[in-house]
């Protein structure tokens, strides 16, 4: 196979330090290329899988290469580096569409050259020449999925390690090899980078989505949400990029940060979405022009590079004044209802120089309905939601949009969108249960759940009210819910008056109430009321299975509970819903009282065997509680299967397999008896309680030759023995 670029990957190395990929091509292989160094990266998308590699190089024409690695900066060599793959790409195989590249790459190139330095005396920056991704050949049946989008905060410069051997011509090759090395080799949804640029200053489109819109790529591992990828084709921790490629890497970060209003001397604060150099959740802040190196541990951009980042920050920041920098409104919905919550948005931002600033709120149809104006260089006001002539504006979106001229020129303006909500959220539905609970702390019904679905997103509170609508507990404090179910749970409990602990409330009806605010801050509160009875406590039965069969193993239950005052009780067995038997006890004392079930039915038949239960009810003064204990009616023995003879070699282990089934128990405890000639026990031993219907092994070590026997017996939970007992012999030669 014939290649241009050759990429590594591998499983990622046991050691922490950095590992530099060595690789060397040839077409012939006799005569070799000089060996280019690469360094070993992690997956700089989630998703797209657990391996180290390394960026593409570009070797030119070849068929056959070789790959070494070493540790960089002179450390112990890498352990053996695991599940290593070699990727080659050929980038330069579609000759039409080299052609046709070529020709796009021609007039991009008169543009770069027609453009002059940026100096103190240029306006607005202007949008620079890039070359687009259907431009540079990009085959859109290779990405996947649909782009995600953030408000950019800092930019990232990178280099690509893929070496400086390309010609003008081959440099949108060198992008094509790239972008399918990421996509079809990596596995990524796209090419990782925003922007590439190459040595003769040409700007390539990188990741899909828009070049003005703030596309998440996949280039810093965890600081790819709030940032964008700026790649300069090339290997630049030795060599010095050309100044053409510097050039072109300033008018697009002027041009780029003016789009998102970034101070190129300012700083942006990022969440790390995957610990490397960071902690995963950790709050970093970095220069608003930074390097790879800056997120992660990695060389890149490279040091010529990394080193002229601070000229490339100040000629940014001089560029096109007056900027706009930090524009935020916020809240983004607002409710001007004169509660105090959200009743108004902050305009805030800055200006590069000072300027003559106006403020505009237009409406849906682009009327403008409010206007404030200044002059300064920073700008914070709010807008309560009316128009100019005080009146508050009928609910829907507006545009909030900020200008500012000096006399160097006019800025780009900023705006946000703004929507009036005033119209009440809803709660859909909100129940309570069990209704009654019985908070007692005896492991039953102790804790109420509440159920609610807000009809839309917001924030929300529980608390625990009395019938005045008095806070005794909150349950919660105000947080973020969905339009779907939200549960939270009571144990009964509120705040003790005058003091921090919790207390017991008291027994009768409690009242949970559920405040919910929408994203625009308006109100709505529903109430539901659950019932508190200590009556019953301490439900509990003898046994978990029983056998009624009249053999005076298990043929009983007992059930028993206590009663903190004199109720009437009732004693139910119970079936898939249906009541097998029930026993009404008049008034019961406080106390502890038992009941004993033997299997009987209403109808005097003994119950089939299968699971039940046993309900315990209890009529208190504040509602009906009930307990219900679960039981298994077993009435079925079991039987073992075991083969009738098993013949073993000294030193040998005698092994027996068996089967043990029972039609009302999961398991059964076995017992293994070993006799020998003269009907003498010679061991006995327990295999536990084995699982019904799955084959089990007895081993034994039999000492001395001769014919013993082996006599399994069982018995199953409810007492059951069985009637038969499986036995096998055993030979020993």
């Amino acid at each position: 196979m014939r290649f241009t670029m050759v990429g590594v990957t591998c499983a990622p190395p046991a050691r922490s330090g950095g590992v530099l990929v060595r690789l060397r091509t040839s077409e012939d292989g006799r005569h070799w290329s000089r060996w280019y160094e690469v360094a070993l990266e992690r997956a700089a998308e989630r998703g797209g899988g657990e391996r180290a590699f390394t960026e593409p190089v570009w070797t030119g024409a070849g068929r056959f290469v070789q790959v070494a690695a070493r540790a960089a900066g002179g450390g112990a060599p890498p352990a053996r580096l695991r599940d290593v793959r070699v990727v080659a790409v050929n980038s330069t195989e579609d000759a039409d569409l080299t052609a046709s590249v070529a020709g796009t790459l021609r007039r991009a190139v008169a543009c770069v050259a027609g453009a002059g330095l940026l100096t103190d005396a240029d306006a607005m920056t202007v949008k620079p020449q890039i070359v687009s991704r259907r431009d540079w050949g990009a085959n859109e049946s290779w990405r996947s999925g649909e782009p995600g989008y953030a408000p950019v905060r800092t930019a990232f410069v990178h280099h690509t390690a893929s070496g400086n051997s390309y010609s003008r011509q081959q440099a949108p090759a060198v992008v094509r090899g790239v972008y399918a090395y990421h996509t079809r080799s990596l596995r990524w949804s796209d090419i990782g980078y925003n922007f590439l640029i190459d040595r003769y200053g040409t700007i390539y489109e990188g990741r899909y989505g828009g070049v003005d819109r703030g596309v998440i790529g996949a280039h810093v591992l965890g600081f790819n949400t709030g940032s964008t990828g700026i790649s300069l084709i090339g290997t630049f921790s030795d060599a010095s990029p050309p100044a053409g490629m510097v050039g072109a890497l300033t008018r697009l970060l002027a041009w780029k940060l003016d789009v998102h209003h970034v101070d190129p001397q300012g700083r942006g604060t990022l969440v790390c979405g995957y610990g490397q150099k960071f902690r995963t959740g950790q709050r970093v802040t970095f220069p608003a022009i930074a390097g790879h190196r800056d997120a992660n541990f990695t060389d890149c951009p490279g040091g010529r590079i990394y080193r002229q980042l601070s000229a490339v920050r100040t000629t940014v920041a001089r560029t096109g004044h007056p900027k706009i920098y930090a524009f935020n409104a916020g809240p983004a919905a607002i409710s001007p209802n004169g509660d105090g919550v959200r009743d108004d948005t902050s305009i805030r931002f800055d200006v590069s120089r000072a300027a003559d600033w106006t403020v505009r709120v237009r409406d849906a149809a682009g009327e403008v309905v409010r206007a404030r104006s200044g002059a300064g260089k920073s700008v914070a006001i709010t807008w309560d939601g009316r128009g100019d002539d005080g009146a508050v504006l009928p609910d829907g979106q507006y545009e909030v949009r900020a200008d500012a001229t000096n006399a160097d020129g006019v800025a780009r303006a900023a705006s946000a969108v703004v929507r009036i909500d005033t119209t009440p959220p809803r709660i859909k539905s909100a129940s309570v249960v069990p209704d009654p609970f019985s908070p007692n702390d005896d492991g039953q019904d102790d804790r109420a759940t509440l159920t609610f679905v807000p009809g839309e997103a917001g924030t929300a509170r529980v608390s625990v009210v009395d019938a005045g609508g008095v806070v005794l507990r909150r349950l919660t404090g105000w947080a973020s819910v969905a339009a779907a179910a939200v549960k939270v749970g009571w144990d009964g409990r509120i705040q003790v008056q005058g003091g921090a602990g919790l207390t017991p409330a008291p027994e009768g009806v409690a009242h949970l109430l559920i405040e919910l605010r929408d994203r625009a801050g308006n109100p709505a509160r529903l109430t539901r009321s659950v019932r508190l009875d200590r009556t019953l406590a301490l439900a509990g039965v003898s046994r978990r299975t029983f056998s009624p069969n009249g053999d005076g193993v298990g043929d009983s239950v007992t059930l028993s509970f206590t009663l903190s005052r004199k109720v009437a009780i009732t004693v139910s067995a119970m079936r898939a819903g249906a009541t097998l038997w029930s026993r009404g006890l008049g008034p019961l004392g406080r106390g502890s009282h038992s009941v004993v079930w033997a299997g009987a039915t209403s109808d005097g038949s003994t119950v089939t065997g299968g699971p039940c239960s046993l309900r315990v009810t209890a009529d208190g003064p504040h509602g009906t509680t009930t307990v219900n204990q679960p039981l298994t009616v077993d009435l079925a023995a079991p039987r073992v299967t075991a083969p009738p003879v098993v013949t073993v070699k000294r030193p040998g282990n005698a092994r027996v397999g068996l089967v043990v089934r029972d039609a009302d128990s999961q398991t059964i405890k076995v017992t293994a008896t070993v006799t020998d000639a003269l009907g003498r026990t010679v061991t006995r031993s327990t295999l536990g309680w084995v699982k019904q219907g799955v084959r089990r092994t007895w081993t034994w070590r039999p000492k001395a030759r001769g014919a013993y026997r082996v006599i399994f017996s069982a018995r199953d939970r409810g007492g059951n023995q069985a009637p038969v007992p499986a036995v096998t012999r055993v030979e020993v030669r």
